[in-house]
């Protein structure tokens, strides 16, 4: 994310569960139900919308520490694309 110009050396994550009591727009759960991850969190609050962008857990990415980095890169960029697209789609 530094690459990017973000900082998000201060952020940690935070459990769905911590918000089922607030109301939003739109709610995009960012994971991939595999049987080695698991299932993805669902969300029960107020949202007008759900929505759900497959991806990976770039925690998961094996091989050398250069196959790591690029495939933390693309999901990266892949997240990054659809933030674009999806607020281009949205109207206020």
């Amino acid at each position: 994310m530094a690459e990017e110009g973000i900082d998000i050396s201060n952020e940690v994550p935070k459990n769905i569960a911590l918000f089922q009591q607030d109301t939003f727009d739109y709610v995009i759960i960012v994971c991939k139900e595999t049987e080695d991850y698991g299932t993805c969190p669902v969300f029960f609050g107020t949202t007008k919308e759900r929505l759900n962008l497959e991806i990976e857990d770039p925690a998961q990415a094996h091989g050398s520490e250069k196959d790591r980095l690029n495939r933390y890169r693309s999901i990266r960029d892949t997240i990054k694309a659809f933030a674009i697209d999806f607020t281009h789609k949205i109207s206020f």
